[in-house]
């Protein structure tokens, strides 16, 4: 797999090294996302507070979170309420690799995967059709990684323009992988 991440087209995938975080979530939606996963909310449930919870930091993002299924090699959706059904029907299912998409990357890579135009990176080659369909033109996305480091999903953000995350969206989408982890292991932890 490192012969892979060096072989990856790193443009638009680097991850850069932030200081402590500036900004945080409002305290009061991650009391109210929190409470939805104290209280046994269906994981459903659960992963869709969050992903709304980070929608409403930034006028039309779409977020969504796959869930990587118990054989490892193909990612689910646990969350995307706001895309596309097309987009979403052509995706489910994916299975991971180095140069699968933003999410499919970011899972077998381990490592966040931000690729600002959609449409003319090679990662998208194979899903270049419905993503015009659908609009979508960046997507990064991130690893969800349990406290043991196995790969749980991923959290991504999605725009319907061409867009560089900032260093603020970087750190949103690393604070939206930490939330997402906490549920999606203790689902992990409950498995046989």
């Amino acid at each position: 797999m490192a012969d892979a991440k060096t072989a990856t087209n790193r443009q638009d995938q680097a991850s850069p090294t932030l200081p402590a975080p500036a900004q945080t979530l409002p305290s009061e939606a991650v009391l109210d996302a929190l409470k939805i996963i104290l209280l046994g909310a269906p994981l459903n449930e659960v992963l869709t507070s969050i992903t709304r919870l980070i929608e409403a930091h930034s006028k039309g993002m779409l977020c969504s979170i796959f869930l990587l299924d118990e054989d490892g090699l193909h990612l689910r959706y646990g969350a995307a309420a706001n895309l596309p059904d097309a987009y979403r029907a052509a995706t489910d299912g994916v299975c991971i690799g180095p140069n699968v998409g933003s999410c499919g990357a970011a899972a077998y890579l381990q490592q966040s995967v931000f690729v600002s135009d959609i449409v003319s990176h090679p990662n998208w080659a194979n899903f270049r059709g419905v993503v015009l369909q659908s609009g979508l033109r960046a997507a990064w996305s991130t690893p969800i990684i349990s406290h043991d480091g196995k790969v749980l999903g991923t959290f991504c953000m999605y725009y319907r323009e061409v867009r560089h995350p900032s260093p603020g969206e970087i750190q949103l989408i690393d604070y939206a992988s930490r939330i997402a982890e906490s549920p999606l292991s203790a689902i992990d932890h409950g498995r046989p």
